[in-house]
């Protein structure tokens, strides 16, 4: 509790000192607000993506050729196997479809939780689902482009109000979004919002499983929702609209404080 009290402090203190603080999130901005005690000086500026970087492209990659994907139906999760990221909810899924051979599920990526994906995956005799080390920053949009949708998963205790960066990047290739997560977030919003996929509550492997096996029998549901998601970040969520966003902010902010030159 001490230091909880000095951290909040430093916390009130520094905000106090700035002329504006920016959050990633509406429900944030209302955390924030709350402790600053001024509506106006927090703002919310969404996170962002390089489009250009992570781009819709063809599932025939070198990626996929190197792991066989090309024919199957590919559930991928790519990024850290944390506290945060529930494991055991994909790996559920996984059991429930263990007999729809077309389905596998590709779990790229390193963490505290890998040893219990791997246990799980021996003890249920997995075979649709296929581990993977991490890939570099260069590989990871052949990751996203091998698969037919993409999950971001997180554990039911995970309250805050967070938006995993990897919704932007899954987006941004143009493939359906799937969740499982609390659903009182900004991040659900933000999903439905742009009608790139569905999210489904923290730790409900059942309807999971079911969503996927809808996108797997409606290839032109999964289409509409990758091209919906691709639009939304290009119309919203790109570096070039961020910047342009972050300069109005900055000049309104000079010309209100009198330093606008």
């Amino acid at each position: 509790p001490l230091i909880i009290k000095l951290f909040r402090g430093l916390e009130k203190k520094a905000y106090k000192s700035a002329d504006l603080v920016m959050t990633h999130s509406e429900k944030n901005k209302e955390y924030v607000a709350s402790v600053v005690g001024n509506q106006d000086k927090v703002l919310f500026v969404e996170n962002w993506v390089d489009a250009e970087e992570i781009l819709p492209g063809h599932k025939k990659n070198e990626f996929s050729e190197k792991h066989g994907l090309i024919d199957k139906f590919v559930v991928s999760f790519a990024g850290t196997l944390g506290f945060s990221q529930d494991v055991e909810v994909i790996l559920r899924a996984a059991q429930l479809l263990k007999q729809q051979k077309d389905i596998i599920f590709v779990i790229v990526g390193d963490g505290t939780r890998l040893e219990e994906a791997k246990r799980m995956v021996h003890e249920h005799k997995l075979e649709n689902v296929l581990l993977l080390p991490p890939v570099t920053k260069e590989k990871y949009p052949l990751v996203l482009q091998s698969s037919d949708v993409s999950l971001v998963t997180l554990m039911k205790d995970v309250k805050t109000p967070v938006v995993p960066s990897k919704i932007l990047s899954i987006m941004s290739a143009g493939i359906p979004v799937l969740g499982a997560m609390n659903l009182d977030g900004d991040a659900p919003d933000l999903v439905r919002r742009a009608k790139a996929g569905y999210v489904v509550a923290a730790g409900d492997y059942e309807s999971l499983a079911q969503k996927i096996i809808y996108l797997y029998q409606n290839q032109e549901v999964r289409r509409e929702l990758g091209v919906n998601g691709r639009k939304y970040i290009e119309e919203n969520l790109s570096v070039k609209k961020a910047a342009e966003r972050l300069e109005c902010i900055f000049n309104e902010l000079l010309i209100r404080e009198g330093r606008y030159r």
